[in-house]
């Protein structure tokens, strides 16, 4: 059986050093006061690594629906001073990839949820259902998390097939090849008119 902490840091996003602060919940919200309690962090920029404390600031992050709640993360962000001489960065933020990028609102696991809905049913169908999951975004956010999703890199195929099919009979045509061996799509071809 869960005790209420054990509880709350299962909702947490899985990340080293990140401790629970504070938990408060209404009838549409959860909000987790969270911070990061790593003894020191690395430079971005040049990657020495420094416990001398600078300062601190909030960032409100939304991340995965519970128990029909909208969840919200308050999360105490540390700035560091890079003690490395010839370093251009005087003054960092701590770097946590495993919760959130740098200047998101989103977590991780949220923004990654919304891409896999983004692909899977494009812009409208995925707003619908994400209304249904207890999520939001809008049409265009989903498009630009798929649109800005990293290219797949797959070997050169040795079969392909080559396809035309017409968008309108006599008018629009299109051409797609595939790779026969993985069966994925490997190019859509300009839309073009017939050669007569």
């Amino acid at each position: 059986m869960y005790t209420s902490k054990k509880l709350h840091m299962t909702l947490l996003p899985k990340a080293p050093g990140l401790k629970l602060q504070d938990v408060a919940i209404d009838a549409e919200m959860i909000s987790f006061s969270v911070e990061s309690t790593r003894p020191s962090v690395c430079c971005p920029v040049c990657g020495q690594e420094t416990a001398r404390l600078h300062s601190h600031y909030l960032r409100t992050l939304a991340d995965l629906p519970w128990g029909g709640r909208s969840v919200r993360l308050s999360l105490r962000v540390r700035r560091f001073r890079c003690t490395a001489a010839g370093c251009p960065r005087k003054i960092f933020a701590e770097r946590l990839p495993s919760v959130v990028e740098p200047y998101a609102r989103k977590t991780t696991r949220l923004h990654e949820i919304l891409r896999l809905v983004g692909f899977a049913l494009g812009g409208r169908g995925g707003v619908r259902l994400l209304g249904r999951l207890g999520m939001m975004a809008s049409p265009s956010t989903l498009l630009r998390y798929v649109r800005g999703s990293p290219e797949v890199a797959h070997p050169l195929p040795t079969a392909v097939g080559i396809d035309d099919w017409a968008f309108r009979r006599g008018r629009r045509y299109g051409t797609m090849i595939v790779d026969l061996e993985r069966h994925e799509v490997i190019d859509l071809l300009k839309v073009g008119r017939p050669v007569r």
